[in-house]
């Protein structure tokens, strides 16, 4: 009996194990995806502004209905109870290819890929928002995003033109929803409950994360919200917490980039940002979103403000200005019990800012920004996952 008992304790845990392999897959079929998509459309969309097809208005209007439409998006979608993150994801992929493969058609190809963009990202969002290590998921499928999003902005505004060329349009479009396939089979962060606890709403209600998968802390306290109450909408914690995510956004569009000297240059700081978003999503999980998220802000403050003309200190303020990405996200997630609307007003927020188009801030603007940003994150220790008891 006791044999039994001992290897009852120490046997492997072959559920746990199965769902970490899918939650790893489900973070490389995204990150994946994503990075390819946003290294065609930025393609795509900054290729016809080269060759005069479309202007820079429409590229705003891309930008507000991609950031813009996932909340809407993801209210929709979470009336459908039953509805998988993977179809959603390959609705984007679909919408994305057709806008790649007719960028003739100019307001209804920045359309679709808009809404493609759109609807991609709320699927991805709310996937890696259900797994155990919710941090590092969003922030390692964030990352991919800045890697592809700045090839493509260099290569659509040098000689090679993606859009003038049918063929690799069509070679693009293929890549994309064979990337929405991907997601259609392995983009579902569906696991099998176990407790009768209520998990995170949204849509995809019947894929939802069990206590099973191990890795995530389940907050404990009844009083979610800064009303005390568990269903209530958390209206001033979301008041501050969209406060610090328009203020990163923001300066992160208009402060100074002294690093854009160079097609070189730009791809060093899409590989800062994509360092910075994903270690700060993995060190949410393990210590906690307060740590990384304060250090982000002071530390952008600092070298984005002192220095506005030093590429160094751009690169650093670069780094420093994405660590907080992922535990805002975080933060909404433990505010609102709900992943993918808080995913979709993570990306509302950033609409502002993509209104700031060729606006330059000085760097005591970003310094003084930043640091008020910095005494708003204070207030975001209450949704820390690792302080709720």
């Amino acid at each position: 009996m006791t044999a039994v008992i001992s290897q009852a304790v120490t046997a492997p845990d072959v559920t746990a194990r199965g769902a970490s392999a899918n939650g790893v897959r489900l973070i490389a079929t995204y990150a994946t995806t994503h990075g390819i998509a946003e290294f065609v459309t930025a393609l795509t969309l900054f290729s016809l502004l080269s060759m005069g097809r479309i202007s820079g208005g429409q590229i705003v209007v891309y930008s507000v209905i991609a950031f813009g439409c996932p909340i809407a998006l993801a209210a929709l979608a979470s009336l459908q109870k039953s509805l998988s993150e993977g179809y959603v994801g390959l609705a984007g992929a679909i919408l994305l290819a057709t806008g790649l493969v007719l960028p003739q058609l100019g307001w209804a190809a920045v359309l679709l890929l808009g809404f493609g963009s759109a609807t991609f990202h709320i699927a991805a969002g709310t996937a890696t928002l259900k797994l155990p290590r919710r941090g590092m998921a969003v922030g390692v499928f964030e990352s991919s995003g800045a890697i592809g999003l700045a090839a493509g902005t260099v290569l659509g505004g040098g000689a090679w033109s993606l859009a003038s060329t049918s063929v690799w349009a069509g070679v693009a479009a293929v890549v994309v929803v064979a990337g929405g396939l991907a997601v259609l089979r392995w983009g579902s962060a569906g696991v099998r409950r176990t407790t009768g606890e209520a998990d995170p709403a949204g849509y995809g209600l019947s894929a939802q994360l069990t206590d099973a998968m191990v890795g995530c802390p389940r907050p404990r306290r009844s009083d979610w919200t800064i009303v005390n109450a568990r269903n209530s909408l958390p209206a001033m914690g979301l008041l501050v917490l969209a406060a610090v995510s328009l203020m990163r956004s923001i300066v992160g569009f208009a402060a100074p980039e002294p690093w854009k000297g160079g097609a070189a240059m730009v791809m060093w700081a899409a590989v800062v940002v994509m360092l910075g978003r994903a270690l700060g999503g993995i060190i949410a999980d393990r210590w906690g979103g307060f740590a990384p998220a304060m250090v982000g802000f002071v530390g952008a403050a600092v070298f984005m403000g002192l220095w506005p003309g030093a590429i160094w200190a751009g690169l650093l303020g670069a780094f420093c200005l994405a660590l907080p990405m992922a535990p805002v996200i975080l933060a909404m997630v433990s505010c609102t019990r709900r992943p993918s609307i808080s995913f979709g007003l993570a990306q509302l927020f950033q609409v502002p800012a993509a209104l700031t188009l060729g606006i330059v801030m000085s760097g005591w603007a970003v310094f003084a920004v930043l640091l008020v940003g910095a005494v708003l994150v204070l207030a975001m220790r209450p949704y820390d996952e690792r302080t709720i008891k």
